[in-house]
């Protein structure tokens, strides 16, 4: 590597320590003084920078706070893509309390409640609240494809509701929480929601075959190979029950035969399809 590639390097790695040091500052400033009482001058001197460095980066403390917090809950907007929507949720909630628990969160969390009628702190909520929009639509988009939810879940609502419940807990209570809080929190919105699928599925295994036009052991062969859900309800001793999408995938499928696709074709049109509306909702 030349002397001039490496120096580049070395002064990318310093200007990424500087940023962690003056966000990480900003962060403890905030919780310590609120966003009204936040300046610039202080942040600098706790960062151990000149405030002309943190200036020509953020020139308002609102874009400040803003990217301060986007970095320490950068890995609560990640998807956790587990396979399952009860361990997609615990991871969910997991990140969260870890998160809750730093000193710096907490500050802020006061800020938020004392000053939130501000309205440049109203507009730092809505920069978060838009980070993190993809996840609940994610999980529940791969859980309803598994057949674990039914098709009218809000996935905004279910992550509101576990949110508060933990804020409310963590804030308001001021109980620690464990993971045995944690797995109760979730099996009881699990719970409810499964509940909820299975009161929805009116979809009996005649109508699918009928929509299909095949036999049993072709059916579940598409279960198999993911191009169908599995029943939403299915106990020892009732019918199985699928939802309605369930019914309108297998009208698809069969239309998709009809053109002549292949099974192999098929899975990637239904696998391209439930990623194009993933992103348009």
């Amino acid at each position: 590597m030349s002397t001039k590639g490496q120096g580049r390097r070395g002064s990318e790695a310093r200007g990424e320590a500087v940023v962690r040091k003056v966000l990480a500052a900003a962060l403890s400033e905030a919780g310590r003084a609120g966003y009204h009482g936040l300046r610039i001058e202080e942040v600098a001197a706790r960062a151990g920078v000149n405030k002309t460095t943190v200036y020509r980066r953020w020139p308002t403390k609102q874009a400040l706070l803003r990217e301060a917090l986007l970095s320490i809950t950068s890995e609560v907007f990640t998807s956790p893509r587990t396979g399952s929507l009860r361990a997609d949720l615990l991871a969910y909630v997991r990140r969260n309390a870890a998160l809750a628990a730093r000193p710096e969160y907490r500050g802020l969390f006061r800020i938020f409640v004392a000053e939130g009628e501000d309205a440049k702190l109203l507009a730092i909520v809505r920069a978060l609240r838009e980070a993190f929009e993809p996840v609940p639509r994610a999980v529940l988009t791969a859980a309803r494809a598994r057949g674990e939810i039914g098709a009218g879940a809000d996935p905004a609502l279910l992550f509101e509701v576990l949110g508060a419940a933990l804020n409310w807990w963590l804030f308001f209570e001021q109980t620690p929480v464990d993971e045995a809080f944690l797995r109760r929190l979730v099996d009881l919105m699990v719970s409810h929601m499964s509940q909820r699928a299975a009161e929805s599925a009116e979809v009996t295994v005649e109508m699918l075959l009928a929509a299909l036009d095949c036999g049993r052991a072709t059916l579940y062969r598409y279960i198999d190979r993911g191009l169908l859900p599995p029943p939403v309800e299915s106990r020892r001793g009732r019918p199985a029950r699928w939802s309605r999408e369930a019914l309108a995938r297998a009208r698809k499928i069969r239309k998709l035969l009809a053109q002549g696709f292949t099974l192999a074709a098929i899975e990637q049109r239904l696998a391209e399809g439930q990623r194009v509306g993933s992103t348009s909702r």
